[in-house]
């Protein structure tokens, strides 16, 4: 009688153990799922673009999917031509 109540003790254990695991994974996949869309649209510095022709004098602007690296405030630039570049 003791071994079938610690069987059945032991299986029933496990059973909530699995599905703890299956739910803590669907949980894990739908934060997964939040972050990605989330992160969607990432903006980033564009190019150097040339302000001179000689381009010596170059400024960003902030994008949507630049090369560059992020940056907060689509359509910043990091200086107007001439000023402060």
């Amino acid at each position: 009688m003791v071994l079938g109540i610690s069987v059945y003790a032991g299986y029933s254990t496990y059973d909530s153990y699995q599905q703890t695991q299956l739910e803590n994974n669907l949980i894990l996949e739908n934060i997964e799922a939040l972050a990605q869309t989330e992160s969607d649209p990432q903006y980033t510095w564009s190019k150097p673009i040339a302000c001179d022709e000689e381009g010596k004098k170059t400024y960003c602007v902030c994008e949507t999917n630049g090369p560059g690296y992020s940056c907060s405030n689509p359509g910043h630039k990091t200086c107007q031509c001439g000023v402060n570049c």
